[in-house]
């Protein structure tokens, strides 16, 4: 929304009461996604929330400022249960107070590892079928389009998984505990019969791990070829697989970043000291993690500043290369929010740096088109 202001005719006010969208549990805590951004002072209060039977022990505010984080004791996977929540605030000047509300808890049975998935297929032997990701799943794709042949493939005893594929692909999602993986990606070039057709980009997390994948060059056509990424670390309870394509190829059927199935495979498992306090101490800056993160072609930059000074918010290359200068200003103390387009930019891994009064902090950034 775009108005005119002036010191006295301050422009649009936010008055929607901040509401919650949903609700996870997993092992001893649970993951409450909001409409907006909320408060750091009434989101990490436990009185504001309340489970019949559980003890909420900690509320913690995450990094997005949307997602609340609640350790939580006594509940049961086999039970059902209703998160009630009173009194919590958005960001907003002046706040706007959420009235009582209640949700039922997604109670999700846990993965099993190694987790098989036939992209764009069914149950197939010990794969499971392919789905859509959304907040009431434990894996999924998002975009593209499944595609099958008829056509043997060669180099493996398992064609039909290779057969189908799910093609246009542009993210792959798995909710993990937190801790180090490995992703086996299975492929079978089923269209294109020349090199240089078809290739794309592998990112994980927030780091490219495989450029420019041709698979007809690797394997030629109808044939599998199978890659591993390892050493994925995972902190946010998300496996994040991102795919960006270099020759996009021809058509809509059979274009862009592919995949006929994905391994995934527990290396080892760690737990993570989350601080609640996600604004900074006296002289202190806070960047937040871009949202969303990877975007295409915008993205929101938020940071949080103890005391007021001179600001610069500035995007490089993975080399140090200066990208775009977004603001160069003073900042007062407080929270702050800027938009920025890579829109003129090609897609891939960047960082971003925020430089207040000599402090100084970084954060990577995924571009993906």
């Amino acid at each position: 929304i775009l108005c005119l202001t002036d010191d006295e005719h301050i422009g649009y006010q936010d008055q929607v009461k901040p509401y919650l969208l949903w609700a996870r549990a997993g092992g001893d805590s649970i993951i409450a996604r909001f409409s907006e951004e909320l408060d750091p002072q009434t989101s990490q209060m436990e009185n504001n929330y309340s489970i019949s039977g559980v003890s909420i022990i900690s509320a913690t505010l995450m990094h997005d400022q949307r997602t609340v984080n609640l350790n939580v004791s006594g509940m049961l996977s086999d039970n059902s249960y209703n998160l009630i929540i009173l009194g919590i605030k958005d960001d907003a000047q002046p706040p706007n107070t959420q009235t009582i509300q209640s949700l039922e808890i997604d109670m999700p049975q846990p993965l099993s590892f190694p987790l098989r998935i036939n992209n764009a297929g069914g149950a197939y032997n010990e794969y499971l079928a392919d789905q859509l990701w959304s907040s009431f799943v434990e894996y999924g794709h998002m975009n593209g389009n499944y595609q099958f042949t008829e056509q043997d493939i060669s180099n493996t005893n398992q064609e039909d998984l290779y057969r189908s594929s799910l093609n246009r692909v542009v993210s792959y999602k798995v909710r993990v505990p937190d801790g180090v993986y490995s992703a086996t990606l299975k492929l079978s070039e089923n269209h294109y019969n020349e090199v240089a057709e078809r290739s794309f980009d592998i990112f994980t997390e927030d780091s490219m791990w495989v450029s420019e994948l041709d698979i007809y060059a690797l394997a030629g056509q109808y044939s599998a070829f199978d890659t591993t990424l390892g050493g994925i670390r995972v902190e946010d309870g998300i496996l994040d697989l991102y795919f960006s394509a270099v020759k996009y190829g021809e058509g809509y059927e059979y274009a862009g970043p592919f995949l006929n199935a994905i391994v995934i495979e527990q290396d080892s498992l760690f737990s993570l000291e989350i601080s609640p306090d996600i604004l900074p101490l006296k002289d202190q800056i806070h960047l937040f993690q871009n949202y969303p993160n990877p975007f295409n072609p915008s993205t929101i930059f938020r940071y949080s500043v103890s005391s007021p000074g001179e600001t610069e918010l500035a995007v490089y290359s993975v080399t140090g290369q200066l990208v775009s200068q977004i603001i160069n200003h003073h900042s007062p103390a407080g929270s702050h929010q800027v938009q920025w387009s890579g829109g003129d930019i090609s897609s891939g891994l960047y960082i971003v740096r925020l430089v207040h009064n000599n402090a100084i902090k970084t954060k990577k950034i995924l571009l993906v088109k």
